[in-house]
């Protein structure tokens, strides 16, 4: 058994497990600002689920 692909595994999973959790606790709409766009309001979860 190879342990590289193993451990890549394991932290790919922790990872989306945090972001899960952070997204469930952050459910306080935001909207996004570039220069003078503005977008709708959406859950901060969402945002930090499309960031990643």
């Amino acid at each position: 058994m190879k342990i590289a692909p193993f451990l890549t595994s394991v932290v790919l999973a922790v990872w989306v497990i945090a972001i899960a959790i952070i997204s469930v606790q952050n459910a306080t709409p935001v909207s996004l600002k570039f220069l003078t766009f503005q977008s709708i309001q959406i859950p901060m979860g969402l945002v930090l689920a499309f960031k990643s």
